[in-house]
């Protein structure tokens, strides 16, 4: 080999190992309750940069087939399953997995997603850079999965369509979910989410709260996941209530949330004024023509909103 092509290859290794050396390790998270992530895994796998790990935190799961099946992604080298011996909540989970983490950077992503798009980590490593938190969004499956679950299809159908990053924007914070998400682990730790969330719904308002609160940057991107884990009719309905009692409780301790949740405006006016008496009494007339469209094969979006608005005053 000639002195200079020796030398040339030599800058090259040096060069190639310290950018090795300084790249920003990566750790993919995602809480599981009863719900089989080995396919969402296998799929982030084939992306993952090296160095980078993914940890799957089970959060008492009941389901010991499910367990049984999940506990495969011990065999990957980049792999770890974390089993919690109890149920800690949708918060304290996440900041378990948080603390086990040994990525600069962690995305968040929920068990029920899928990975349709080959750039999807990359996109991420990409923006990471431009602001602390960076949401990748989500979309709903190109077909409707079955006419029991046509309430939750036709909703996120609806909302996630007019959700392009662009518009995220403009709302920032309050657009911000944990379906999705990266954000550096140092800030994380900072923020946290707060574990007084146990129950189904708005530990996302909340962090976008605290996120808003301490100035930290969210930049929305195109870099959907597809939300596979539809919900049936019936079943949405009670996470529906469930999610409203879990956003009047939070209000009560955190006043922002009155201003940060159009649902809660709305229940604070009619209150105000007394128009909760007025609004139940006739809904009760059609409660059981609306519920039974709301179960049906082709739910209507507005009887919904008018629902969540029903059993947001009766609470």
């Amino acid at each position: 080999m000639k002195k200079k092509d020796f030398v040339e290859e030599t800058i090259i290794y040096y060069l190639c190992r310290d950018i090795k050396q300084h790249q920003p390790m990566l750790s993919i998270l995602i809480p599981t309750y009863n719900y089989d992530c080995t396919k969402l895994v296998a799929s982030l796998l084939e992306q993952l940069p090296e160095g980078g790990e993914i940890i799957v935190a089970d959060d008492g799961s009941s389901n010991q087939e499910i367990l049984h099946a999940n506990r495969v992604i011990h065999e990957h080298e980049c792999c770890r399953l974390w089993e919690s011996k109890e149920n800690l909540g949708r918060a304290a989970i996440r900041n378990r997995l948080a603390e086990m983490a040994n990525g600069d950077y962690i995305i968040f992503i929920d068990c029920d997603a899928e990975v349709d798009n080959p750039h999807f980590i990359s996109n991420y490593v990409r923006a990471r850079t431009e602001a602390d938190v960076v949401c990748g969004g989500t979309k709903t499956p190109a077909q409707c999965p079955g006419t029991d679950k046509s309430l939750r299809y036709k909703y996120e159908k609806e909302y996630w369509s007019r959700r392009r990053a662009c518009f995220r924007q403009k709302e920032a914070y309050s657009s911000f979910t944990t379906f999705n998400f990266l954000i550096k682990r140092e800030t994380f730790l900072k923020i946290r989410f707060d574990e007084r969330c146990k129950h189904y719904g708005h530990e996302d308002t909340l962090f976008g709260i605290e996120l808003k609160k301490n100035n930290i940057d969210i930049l929305h991107i195109d870099n959907e996941l597809v939300h596979c884990g539809l919900d049936t009719n019936k079943e949405f309905l009670i996470k529906t209530e469930t999610a409203i009692k879990s956003l009047i409780e939070t209000s009560e301790y955190n006043s922002q949330m009155q201003d940060e949740v159009r649902l809660l405006r709305y229940r604070r006016l009619a209150k105000k004024y007394h128009l909760d008496v007025v609004f139940n009494s006739v809904y009760s007339i059609f409660d059981k023509k609306i519920k039974r469209n709301l179960l049906g094969e082709n739910p209507n979006l507005k009887l919904f909103q008018l629902y969540k608005l029903n059993y947001c005053l009766r609470s």
